[in-house]
């Protein structure tokens, strides 16, 4: 600056121009896809035995990752109750958009399908 600053004033250096590509998310992404496609080809070239073994090691890791998160957003998560109002339309939300879904592909396959599945089904 060309100017001295006043005692007391505070001056922040201009924000930076974030980049064009972040490389965090590149990298994510590309592990994303190397996962996919490991994945969607391993049981073609993997034995019966040791492909078991490794879905269970998978599975176990996959619910130790997600347990973790889960437990993570519980620590930031605070109920205001001068809300409850907006939390009940919020879990009305939430709730239609995962049940939903879920109902329509059901009825998709009981009355939409040429042979149509029983109940039982």
């Amino acid at each position: 600056y060309d100017q001295p600053v006043p005692p007391g004033v505070v001056v922040e250096p201009p924000p930076r121009k974030p980049p064009c590509c972040p490389i965090q998310m590149a990298i994510f992404t590309i592990n994303l896809l190397i996962g996919l496609a490991w994945s969607s080809t391993m049981p073609l070239w993997a034995a019966d035995g040791p492909l078991d073994d490794w879905k269970l090691f998978v599975k176990i890791c996959t619910m130790w990752c997600l347990s973790y998160i889960m437990v993570h957003v519980g620590y930031e998560f605070d109920i205001d109750k001068t809300r409850l109002g907006s939390y009940a339309k919020d879990y009305f939300v939430a709730m239609t958009a995962a049940s939903f879904p879920w109902a329509f592909v059901a009825l998709w396959f009981i009355f939409a399908l040429p042979t149509p599945l029983d109940w039982v089904d």
